[in-house]
């Protein structure tokens, strides 16, 4: 089977890299060279509460099992600054079996936790995967030379059910954390001697120099306040969401093959999210639980 990819992100090249390792034929076709953030959190209780579904429970033992295995990832344990939100939503997380937060001292703990080295992963991904930079139009005869086209694409608002939402992280030095802290919705891991900085801190401005966005984390993250940011490596971008901020995957109405919406969780979503792919172009499944229709069906 041969499939072309449209998309420059690591969802596209994830996605790749699993049908790859299922023989299939796979060709990625992106605008401009391939991004990612220098380095990204993986947890279950990312966002604003500990209240979680069987779906993201279920998802993340395949993050677990996936990024335990990866020689881009780092497991820790996440400290988290306590409010009353998280304090009432706690009773929810207590049959999980990842374990209940523990709360000493004003801050949770809780694990397992992965940082990633994200970039060096997408320069693996890029080594192995054929990739044609080309800006990809419908007409393409190019890119129609396949059995299935997958859109693994931000889509630039043209998808009624997403937005584009804007993000940035931070990266100093190495990765090798020994602890992580979140606050703010800034993330800061540190061992002594390296540090990283990650999260949506930019409130929609994409134009700012480095030295305010550096300055900013750390008004964010107290205990970041002696780290030196001159060899920074800041990443700035946009990430596709849906409106119930779940992936998108599966048919459209239109025919296409929708592979998107990850937002600021995609390497939480993307190992399970690809054997879902997978399986749906094979058609081994019928359904998705990511269906796009989901959304056709809400409006009506």
């Amino acid at each position: 089977m041969k499939i072309h990819i449209v998309g420059n992100g690591i969802a596209a090249f994830m996605l790749a890299d699993k049908l790859k390792r299922e023989d299939m034929d796979v060709c990625v076709f992106g605008r401009g060279p391939s991004q990612a953030p220098p380095q990204v959190l993986v947890h279950l209780f990312a966002g604003r509460s500990f209240r979680r579904s069987n779906l993201e429970v279920e998802t993340f033992r395949d993050s677990v099992d996936y990024w335990r295995s990866s020689p881009y990832s780092i497991e820790t344990t996440v400290n988290r600054e306590s409010n009353s939100r998280l304090e009432k939503s706690l009773t929810h997380t207590e049959n999980l079996p990842w374990g209940s937060p523990i709360l000493t001292d004003g801050q949770f703990r809780y694990g397992p936790a992965f940082v990633i080295d994200s970039k060096s992963l997408l320069a693996s991904f890029q080594n192995d995967i054929k990739y044609r930079e080309v800006r990809v139009m419908p007409g393409n005869e190019e890119l129609k030379a396949c059995d299935q086209i997958v859109w693994a694409t931000g889509f630039k608002n043209n998808l009624p059910f997403c937005v584009l939402n804007e993000g940035a992280s931070i990266a100093i030095n190495d990765i090798q954390p020994s602890k992580i802290r979140i606050g703010s919705g800034v993330h800061y891991s540190s061992n002594g001697k390296t540090s990283a900085i990650g999260g949506a801190f930019l409130d929609g401005q994409l134009d700012q120099p480095k030295s305010l966005l550096l300055e900013r984390a750390k008004t964010l993250i107290p205990s970041a306040q002696k780290i030196r940011f001159e060899s920074a490596d800041i990443f700035l971008g946009k990430k596709s969401i849906s409106r119930d901020r779940l992936p998108v995957i599966g048919t459209d109405p239109n025919g296409r093959f929708l592979f998107t919406a990850f937002g600021s969780r995609a390497f939480f979503w993307l190992p399970s999210s690809t054997k879902l792919a997978v399986d749906l172009l094979r058609g081994n499944k019928t359904e998705s639980p990511f269906s796009p229709l989901r959304f056709s069906e809400q409006k009506s």
